[in-house]
């Protein structure tokens, strides 16, 4: 077998025997609970590895294996509001969610409802999967916590075949490992509850920086640091060439601000913008591969950390690298011990999305494992 197939010159295939590299073997389309047993089951007695994939954003891999066989939970769509769920840890609305339930197709539901309910910033990641169960930032975050903290019961296939409901009075060991810890480490997730919430109004904006002849790379660097003091958001900053940036709002998110009270928002920083002679614009997308480092309160706190987050974030910029930071303050939650995020989030300020790493700057908050360097060191202590 070849570890590769080989190319002519001209781009065609030659004859060689080819692998699938690190993809599953064997794959299951399962659209039931049985279905998923039967395959959770197969596995086992063949001794097959088994990965779990819904969307297969995954940046690090898991939902794939090689040799293995994959569970593709992608086409289990249900999704049904309840209105009165109640139990002892929370009374009110929820969505039950099948596995497969993708971030737009519950903003479509919610939305048709009016009703707010949480997925990530990229809507085409599945809700239930990776997502929740690693945690989960999102732009509402402010207001309800993450994506783990909206889900109050899983139900679950476990290693043996056996379906289980997990909640905080039942399988509670269960529902704390799998909400942080990762939902194909301990089970194959079938579907979940989910709060919702009230209708909530959310302004957003858009624009780009770059340096230019009237631009100097000093006056782009006032005004990031002007505009990195006041208030923090969801920024990307990179370098284009040796003395030339580029930073872009992708976008803001005022959340629970009209138009008008976002505009006093942002006036000091439009003022800033102006005495630089800095012009915002529009911008196009990018590519990267990402490492991450949620950024705690203790960075604001006083002039000198911010100094230190400055510094921190511009050798990355200058050294070639690029930063993501999303604004996302988790909402405090009446139980801090509910599920395994990692307890830094609970103090997150930021998130910095980063190609080359901030260091020791921001090592209080960790990482979020979601989009986390695969080779992130002390990961014991960073997950």
């Amino acid at each position: 077998m070849a570890d590769q197939c080989s190319y002519k010159d001209n781009g065609n295939f030659v004859n060689a025997t080819c692998t699938q590299g690190g993809y599953a073997e064997y794959a299951v389309k399962v659209s039931d609970v049985a279905q998923m047993q039967l395959a959770v089951n197969l596995a086992r007695n063949l001794n097959l590895g088994l990965v779990v994939r819904n969307t297969g954003h995954d940046y690090n891999g898991r939902s794939v294996g090689k040799g293995a066989l994959s569970i593709w939970t992608h086409g289990l769509k249900e999704i049904k509001y309840v209105e009165k769920y109640i139990s002892p840890t929370y009374e009110g609305p929820v969505f039950k969610l099948g596995a497969g339930v993708q971030g737009f197709e519950l903003y479509q539901a919610a939305d048709k409802l009016g009703v707010s309910a949480v997925a990530g910033i990229c809507p085409t990641v599945g809700v239930t999967g990776g997502y929740s169960t690693g945690g989960g930032h999102l732009p509402l975050m402010q207001l309800f916590g993450v994506g783990a903290d909206r889900i109050v019961a899983l139900e679950v296939v476990l290693a043996r075949g056996r379906f289980a409901t997990a909640t905080p009075e039942v399988n509670s060991h269960l529902y704390w490992a799998m909400l942080g810890g990762g939902g194909g480490t301990f089970g194959v997730i079938a579907s979940a509850m989910a709060k919702t919430h009230r209708r909530v109004p959310v302004t957003t904006s858009s624009w780009s920086i770059m340096t230019s002849e009237t631009v100097t790379a000093d006056k782009l660097w006032e005004a990031f640091r002007f505009y990195l003091d006041k208030m923090p958001s969801y920024f990307t900053l990179m370098a284009l060439a040796p003395g030339a940036y580029l930073w872009t709002m992708n976008p803001i998110f005022a959340t629970g601000k009209t138009v008008e009270e976002y505009e006093t928002l942002i006036k000091p920083f439009y003022d800033k913008c102006h005495v630089c002679d800095v012009q915002l614009l529009h911008w196009r997308g990018g590519e990267g591969m990402a490492c991450n480092r949620p950024v705690t309160w203790d960075n604001w706190k006083g002039s000198a950390s911010r100094d230190q987050t400055f510094a921190a974030m511009r050798r990355v910029v200058e050294s070639a690298g690029v930063v993501n930071m999303h604004h996302q303050r988790p909402a405090a939650q009446k139980s801090k011990h509910g599920n395994s995020a990692k307890p830094a989030v609970g103090d997150e300020e930021s998130q910095v999305v980063i190609i080359n790493s901030v260091g020791e700057q921001a090592a209080a908050g960790g990482a979020y494992g979601n989009e986390a360097d695969i080779a992130e060191p002390a990961w014991q202590h960073s997950f």
